[in-house]
């Protein structure tokens, strides 16, 4: 019941307030996740008979962001371990805009970040590796 409390305290603006369960079900699909919380926390005020029906998509939308978190998790944990398969990482981090395509500033901020630190971990790998080489082909002088 908490998610519901949260979703009545979001606003009813954007032009969100009479959307149908249908049309919220177009936001849910476009991955307008924030926008489909919105009017249906305006759908649950118009309509509290069918909460049950708002909570379902209440339901679908968590669990799409839980699975946005998990994922968004394992390229931390794989970046902050300097795995250096650098073309997984960016697999995961267009994982990670698919599931999202209208993405809060937070989750562009963090995707943005996994980018840079995507490329330094993969720059880094490189050059130890040219820096042991090197230093392996001055010991053999």
């Amino acid at each position: 019941m908490i998610i519901i409390f949260s979703v009545f305290c979001l606003s009813s603006q954007d032009g969100l307030e009479k959307l149908s369960l249908k049309q919220i079900d177009e936001l849910i699909v476009q991955t307008d996740f924030d926008s489909a919380l919105k009017a249906l926390s305006n759908y649950i005020i118009r309509n509290p008979e069918d909460l049950d029906r708002a909570q379902i998509r209440i339901d679908k939308i968590m669990k799409a962001k839980n699975d946005y978190a998990v994922l968004a998790s394992h390229l931390v944990d794989l970046l902050a371990a300097h795995d250096e398969d650098y073309e997984n990482h960016l697999k995961i981090i267009s994982r990670l805009e698919e599931l999202e395509k209208h993405p809060t500033e937070e989750n562009l901020a963090f995707i943005r970040l996994a980018k840079k630190t995507a490329q330094f971990v993969f720059y880094n790998s490189q050059f130890e590796k040219i820096m042991a080489s090197a230093d392996a082909d001055a010991g053999k002088a």
